[in-house]
């Protein structure tokens, strides 16, 4: 050390890199059926998932919840993680109802996105149905990715838009998880949710 520009120990404390993750959750009146093995409802597994994710990211890092069905949401506004307990019961209180429209919401977390400065940009999206508008849902996953923001599908259950969420992951940079098993899903979530963290 005494003839080196540098110090050989390592720091107490790694500074991690600033990271953004944005959930776009589907709450259609179909998240409401029960879940396949399960007796409770899609919805319910979905938000319970998305709050645990929720709760595991850093205080440091931004975090926002967007839902959609004919309309869109914005049930936790894209911000720091300042009160993960707060958020967490924010993304527990989202109920169901209507059609499938995924389009705007994921203009919406384009928009959010572009708004902060952060290293690392993921958007997980989740759905259990065929979106309204589903053949431009591939070309905004590429807006996305060009924009620096890498886009992670989840299909949840039987009737999940295999194909297209797959063709959006792809596009956006990330990965696609197709969930049937409900018991899985909190670990895919936090699976997504690692993917940018690290």
């Amino acid at each position: 050390e005494p003839i080196l520009p540098v110090k050989l120990d390592i720091p107490e404390k790694v500074v991690a890199p600033e990271v953004a993750t944005l959930f776009v959750m589907d709450n259609s009146g179909s998240m409401n059926w029960a879940a396949l093995g399960s007796g409770r409802s899609k919805q319910e597994l979905a938000t319970q998932a998305a709050a645990l994710a929720i709760s595991r990211l850093d205080k440091h890092d931004y975090v926002g919840l967007i839902v959609f069905n004919n309309s869109t949401d914005e049930v936790i506004p894209l911000a720091l993680n300042a009160d993960p307990e707060e958020n967490a019961r924010k993304a527990l209180s989202v109920g169901t109802g209507g059609g499938t429209n995924m389009g705007p919401a994921l203009d919406e977390a384009l928009i959010a996105m572009n708004a902060i400065n952060v290293k690392q940009k993921h958007v997980i999206v989740l759905s259990d149905g065929k979106s309204m508008g589903r053949n431009s849902l591939v070309g905004r996953a590429q807006q996305l990715a060009g924009a620096g923001i890498k886009v992670s599908t989840i299909g949840f259950g039987l009737d999940a838009d295999g194909p297209i969420m797959e063709q959006m992951a792809k596009a956006g940079g990330g990965e696609h998880y197709h969930v049937t098993n409900p018991n899985t899903l909190p670990r895919v979530f936090l699976k997504a949710v690692r993917l940018v963290r690290s």
